[in-house]
């Protein structure tokens, strides 16, 4: 062998071996700022310190050590499994989850699910999921309400921490606690974990302007608004920012949170009472562009330009800008069975508090023949019909047959309840309605424990639901709530409270949820029904029914909407149960500062064809596309009034693709914006 191959030979293996060596051993790193501190680069994933901006390349930080990661037990809500499930799980997030519970105890928010997902959803949008310790959000120099007066002051007191720490008088303020380090001349070290999750839990209970009335704004405990409602989770978020596009993002961490913890779904909640004209309301969350989920919106009218918690001094509202006054009423007539827990588990004093939920929920809604039907079952081991549809259907009679429903205790046969109302009480000829008319059917069951067979309760509220009826579940105290759920039709559809105590709590989302329950529409078969303005109805059709056990696939619907009087317009969704007109919703700019938010209106366009029938003022066809792929098992769709009366009619044409079901002929569509 030449020399010449030797040497080239040994410059290759010196090459490997520093190559090697290159990359098993990171570069050392200054930090950038605050007072230098020497690291390591590597990416923040891989960093269980501090992660700092410093000297790296591109995409990589500067680590720099913290203490040993703490070895503290699971909270029982944000478990392990679930903690990751949400972050993801890497070096970092593993090294900080002993942090975050550590925290999560300082802060009292670890013994309810509601708190627990409320500061675990804040934290990750505060820091970017824990990336961003040190957030390189830089304010003035001279900055007067962070009490920043001296060049410099922006950078050295920047956003920092798991609960952004922003500013020289919020650093003095941490400063004054317990932490064992002074922050104010080493402002880096609130980027470090052991030091970020403690100032996190401080801030929480003590640093945060909480606004619960129109009275101006006082410092204390963001968990009091931590309930599972997005009202107060958007007045929560508003306490640490006013982006909206940040309120929507920890919305939906939020609820991810809770329903992954077996919880659930948030419900909308409601704030302080307003007035629009002569007409009170309360404050209430619009839903947002992309947002439209049962937990946001008004069903009824609300004010733009309200304010319902007051301006702050520069005429800006106090409070997130989607809070607005909401004159709500319930406009659906529906056919609605109570099933009302009697067991031992229960005991009297808490029944009679059960007997006046029903009685206030009755209070809100218009009983009579044509309007709401209500039919009342009380159950423990044995059932009583208490009110029936055949029975007198007056608001007065039901209320005395409610108070005088004795308490009884005995067993939770909560399945022989749900059957008895399947079997007995929701058939044509003991006064349900039929399904053609359009009137949904609606099934409340109040329970506060678990029944005697899980699996046959079950069983039988599947059987009313695929009927095509609509099941809510009510539960209160220690409740399984994989039952709970399970009975519900829906996650929304389901309501929970700690005690009786705190029921009537609910009874306002439930009423809102009980009258946007949707109407079944039948295989061929119309639909003619009257709304007010500004008012919906809701449906779904069923996919499956209209295949009816065929081989053949529905890839497309045309839904006609015959107008009668006044005026309307459809609405339709494969995912939401409630769709509306985008015109209910608030667009945002997914890049505008924390202190700016956009508002805008979308035009949406509508499919019209001329009208056919002299009857008829205009005939719209709305031709619908199934998607590819996603939850399309239900088609649902809306129909809102624009003037003071409405009366409309709706038929589903269904198209199969190698077997046409129906063919639909008239004039040729026009498209109307």
């Amino acid at each position: 062998m030449n020399k010449i191959l030797i040497i080239q030979i040994i410059l290759i293996y010196l090459k490997n071996v520093y190559s090697q060596s290159s990359t098993s051993r990171p570069l050392e790193c200054l930090s950038k700022y605050g007072n230098p501190l020497e690291g390591k680069c590597m990416l923040v994933d891989n960093c269980t310190g501090a992660a700092l901006d410093g000297n790296c390349g591109s995409g990589l930080i500067c680590c720099i050590p913290d203490k040993a990661p703490l070895n503290i037990a699971e909270n029982g809500f944000i478990t392990k499994a679930l903690f990751f499930k949400i972050v993801g799980k890497t070096l970092r997030t593993e090294a900080l989850y002993g942090y975050f519970v550590q925290s999560l105890q300082e802060a009292d928010a670890d013994s309810k699910i509601y708190k627990a997902a409320a500061f675990l959803s804040q934290l990750i949008g505060e820091s970017n999921f824990f990336k961003n310790l040190e957030s390189r959000v830089i304010d003035s120099d001279f900055n007067i309400n962070l009490g920043n007066n001296a060049t410099g002051d922006g950078t050295f007191y920047q956003g920092r921490g798991a609960i952004l720490l922003r500013g020289k008088s919020n650093y003095f303020l941490a400063n004054a606690t317990n932490l064992r380090v002074d922050i104010v001349k080493n402002p880096e070290k609130v980027a470090f974990p052991s030091i970020a999750f403690r100032i996190a839990a401080w801030f929480w209970r003590q640093n945060a302007f909480v606004i619960t009335t129109n009275a101006p704004a006082k410092k204390n405990d963001l968990g009091m608004l931590a309930d599972g409602t997005y009202h107060n989770f958007t007045l929560l978020t508003y306490s640490l920012t006013n982006n909206l596009q940040k309120l929507k993002d920890r919305t939906e961490l939020y609820e991810s949170i809770i329903k992954n913890a077996g919880y659930g779904s948030i419900k909308r909640g409601f704030g302080v009472v307003c007035e629009i004209g002569s007409n009170t309301g309360y404050s209430v969350p619009i839903c947002l562009v992309g947002e439209n989920k049962p937990y946001c919106g008004c069903e009824g009218e609300y004010e733009m330009r309200s304010c319902p918690y007051g301006y702050i001094s520069d005429n800006r509202c106090r409070g997130s800008s989607i809070l607005k006054c909401c004159v709500e009423k319930c406009t659906s007539s529906f056919d609605m069975v109570v099933l009302m827990d009697s067991s031992g588990s229960i005991g009297s004093p808490n029944f009679k508090k059960e007997k006046e939920f029903v009685l206030a929920l009755l209070d809100k809604i218009k009983i009579g023949e044509n309007d709401t039907r209500v039919s009342i079952i009380n159950y423990n081991a044995n059932i009583y019909n208490v009110v029936t549809f055949n029975s007198t259907q007056t608001k007065e009679y039901i209320t005395n047959s409610v108070n005088n429903i004795p308490y009884n205790g005995g067993g939770t046969y909560t399945f022989d309840a749900l059957k008895r109302a399947n079997d007995v009480i929701l058939q044509e000829k003991n006064g349900m309605r039929s399904t053609k008319t359009g009137i949904p059917k609606v099934v409340i069951v109040i329970t506060d424990g678990a029944s005697q067979n899980r699996n046959r309760t079950l069983f039988e509220a599947q059987q009313i639901k695929e009927r095509g009826f609509n099941v809510l579940s009510v539960g209160v105290g220690n409740i399984d709530r994989i039952e709970l759920i399970g009975i519900a039709s829906t996650p929304a559809d389901q309501y929970f409270v700690d005690d009786f105590d705190k029921i009537k709590l609910i009874l306002s989302g439930l009423t809102r949820t009980t009258c946007q329950q949707p109407a079944t529409v039948e295989l061929e078969n119309d639909i003619t029904s009257k709304i007010e303005k500004n008012a919906y109805k809701y449906f779904k059709y069923s996919i499956d029914q209209a295949l009816n056990n065929t081989n053949a696939s529905l890839d497309s619907f045309s839904i006609e909407l015959s107008i009668f009087d006044g005026d309307a317009n459809l609405f339709y969704s494969f995912e939401e149960e409630n769709p509306k007109s985008d015109e209910e919703f608030l667009t945002i700019d997914d890049v505008e500062p924390d202190t700016n938010f956009i508002e805008k209106k979308k035009k949406i366009k509508r499919m019209v064809i001329k009208e056919t029938d002299e009857n008829v003022r205009k005939t719209k066809l709305y031709q619908i596309d199934r998607p590819l792929t996603g939850k399309n098992d239900l088609l649902y769709f809306s129909v809102k009034g624009y003037q003071d009366s409405n009366e409309f009619k709706v038929f589903v044409h269904s198209k199969f693709t190698g077997h046409m079901y129906v063919t639909i002929d008239g004039p040729l569509m026009t498209e109307v914006n």
